[in-house]
């Protein structure tokens, strides 16, 4: 299957399935906000996996080192409007940032809430960067 991914950081400690968000996670749609996206019913844990354009994903890890992920699990929610069209996956790209005490720093426009942690790299710029990419995938459910 064939969707846009797009990439998000920071944000609330807690997802929508109750879990902290950490790298290695992605939001779909809600089934009750967006019922004509089939993607949108699959239950939280289900896992994707990319295979084209590439079949990984370089996200930086708190000292900065660059970390390939093959593939992420539904930990959230997002895209209330649905305009992000069927099977959207959001890409977790993490919580770090240099100054996380600094609340104007520790802001990815996700709407207040954000909790950041203590790294050398900053996610935020990665996944306001990464834009909306087409990509095929796989998928599996727990």
């Amino acid at each position: 299957m064939s969707g846009p991914w797009t990439g998000y950081a920071y944000g609330n400690l807690q997802g929508a399935a109750g879990v902290e968000v950490v790298q290695g996670h992605f939001a779909n749609h809600s089934s009750t906000r967006c019922p004509t996206d089939p993607a949108a019913s699959w239950p939280f844990d289900t896992f994707i996996y990319p295979t084209s354009p590439t079949t990984s994903v370089t996200l930086y890890d708190q000292s900065g080192t660059p970390v390939l992920w093959g593939g992420f699990t539904l930990e959230d929610v997002g895209d209330f409007s649905c305009a992000l069209g069927s099977y959207w996956a959001d890409i977790y790209f993490g919580r770090y940032d240099t100054d996380p005490s600094n609340s104007a720093s520790c802001d990815c426009n996700n709407g207040g809430g954000d909790v950041c942690y203590y790294g050398v790299h900053r996610n935020c710029p990665d996944a306001v960067n990464w834009g909306n990419r087409s990509y095929t995938y796989g998928y599996y459910f727990p």
